[in-house]
């Protein structure tokens, strides 16, 4: 099985939808791995969120903007142009899109292999 690694989509949606129909319509890789980061910076985070979850052929785990974003309250790890943009993201969100990012697992394995956002000692970060 190939697979391809993807991360840090940050809510742009044109290249989320263009890198996974190459992957999938070139027949390049049979699953994609998405290692997080979904949302945050960029204008699209619902279609980004939509694009990921309802494609049965990719496996996410969450990154720490889509964990931010769930956790809106503690945004001090962030400056302040990145901790306004999750502010401005959860506002758009859709409750299936918000409850997805919630069900995401903080690190995947998948064939033999883990996969994570940060390291194995901290996956979010």
């Amino acid at each position: 099985m190939k697979y391809g690694i993807i991360s840090d989509i940050h809510g742009n949606y044109e290249a989320c939808r263009k890198v996974l129909a190459f992957l999938f319509e070139q027949k390049a890789v049979d699953r994609v791995i998405n290692c997080g980061d979904i949302v945050g910076y960029g204008p699209r985070p619902n279609e980004c969120a939509d694009e990921i979850r309802k494609n049965e052929k990719v496996s996410s785990i969450i990154g720490n903007h889509d964990f931010a974003v769930l956790k809106s309250h503690n945004l001090s790890r962030f400056n302040a142009p990145a901790a306004e943009t999750l502010c401005w993201t959860l506002d758009r969100l859709t409750s299936e899109n918000i409850a997805f990012l919630a069900e995401l697992k903080y690190s995947g394995e998948e064939n033999g292999f883990m996969f994570v956002h940060g390291s194995p000692r901290n996956p979010i970060n």
